[in-house]
């Protein structure tokens, strides 16, 4: 679109792999408006040219559900906000979630079998046999055994983790707090509130999941089978059993994923000007390494917990159980057992997830700016 001498170009605002918003703080103004970028014949504009946004009638804020509508009053760009539906929104995440959560189902498979048994010890020679064992015993298939749980699961884990950090961060973000708060704060708690709340919602098929990745004896022949026998032997209890330490490794994981790839984010943008969809891989991948390896050991207790039940640290709570996992298999050896897996499988994850989300995003923006 021509206007005054000056070509201006608007991308689909897309959100990342969590459903974060690809937007800036909202104290930003125009160097925080992802996808718009104004350029004269002879001289490129980037959002840090203050002077052609005098007079910009828009901020972004962070909200993932947003697309840019461009308008023009007397020669200067403006962007008005279109919000897409926290269902569109969510659609989009659960697909991407879906497709990250195939592509990467064999070593995840693998990773829960060492986690919940502390007499394997992990190296790569042995996960690689792990597999063709697998293999073997139960065909290529056994290698995504409970892959449509962990469907039914991403589903509404995705929906409900892209919607609440998207009304609470975008709330929060645009509130008299912001001026009293840092932006990575708001972020942080954000993020909290969402993974808790995906957690809560999704706890009794993530249980089931891990039960029947772990089950290498055949003990349960279907999903309303593994339900029925555990509900008789340990009741409601069993359905939840290690769902604390999964509260209390996804608080401090979801929020910490957050806040480092909205920072990164930013960073990125004040120095170049630019967020390229290679820059939310590299930024998605590291945030989520980064927080996975601050809060694994939180992830080996939640495992026990969900295929052991109370067998697994008798009498004991969360930090006790650390503790005894420490003092009996070590620190790295039982703490942190399995934790190269998901230093392989957590980049292709966030791949895989954030270019699916990416197009999809892209498709459906495009169409509400038509």
């Amino acid at each position: 679109m021509s206007n005054g001498g000056a070509t201006l170009t608007a991308v689909s605002h897309t959100s990342n792999w969590w459903g974060t918003s690809k937007g800036g703080d909202s104290r930003s103004n125009n160097h925080d408006l992802l996808g718009y970028e104004e350029t004269y014949e002879t001289t490129p504009y980037t959002e840090h040219d203050t002077s052609v946004a005098i007079g910009a009638a828009a901020v972004e804020g962070e909200n993932s559900g947003k697309a840019m509508r461009v308008k023009s009053t007397l020669g200067v760009s403006a962007m008005e906000p279109v919000r897409l539906s926290a269902f569109t929104t969510a659609a989009c995440g659960s697909t991407a979630g879906a497709s990250a959560k195939f592509v990467v189902a064999p070593l995840e498979r693998v990773k829960i079998l060492y986690q919940t048994n502390p007499a394997l010890k992990f190296t790569w020679r042995s996960a690689i046999c792990t597999m063709r064992d697998i293999v073997t015993a139960n065909g290529i298939h056994g290698l995504w055994k409970g892959y449509l749980m962990v469907l039914t699961r991403i589903i509404p884990y995705s929906a409900t983790n892209y919607t609440v950090f998207d009304r609470v961060n975008n709330y929060l973000q645009n509130s008299s707090l912001r001026q009293h708060c840092p932006a990575e704060l708001i972020r942080f708690f954000s993020g909290n509130c969402a993974g808790a709340s995906a957690v809560i919602v999704t706890y009794p098929l993530d249980m089931l999941r891990s039960r029947l990745a772990s089950d290498t004896k055949g003990e349960f022949k279907s999903y309303k089978d593994a339900v029925k026998k555990i509900y008789a032997s340990r009741g409601i209890r069993g359905i939840y059993g290690g769902m604390y330490p999964t509260l209390c490794g996804i608080i401090p994981y979801a929020g910490t994923s957050f806040m480092c790839f909205e920072t990164l984010k930013a960073k990125r943008r004040d120095i170049s000007g630019r967020w390229t969809a290679f820059d939310r891989l590299i930024c998605g991948a590291f945030s989520g390494l980064v927080a996975q390896s601050a809060t694994y050991p939180f992830d080996i207790i939640r495992r026990r917990q969900q295929v052991h039940g109370g067998r697994a640290f008798p009498g004991k709570g969360v930090i006790r159980s650390l503790i005894e996992v420490a003092r009996t298999e070590g620190v790295r050896k039982g703490l942190y057992k399995g934790l190269s897996v998901n230093w392989v499988k957590g980049p292709i994850a966030v791949a895989v997830s954030l270019s699916v989300n990416d197009a999809l995003k892209e498709a459906l923006t495009l169409k509400a700016n038509s």
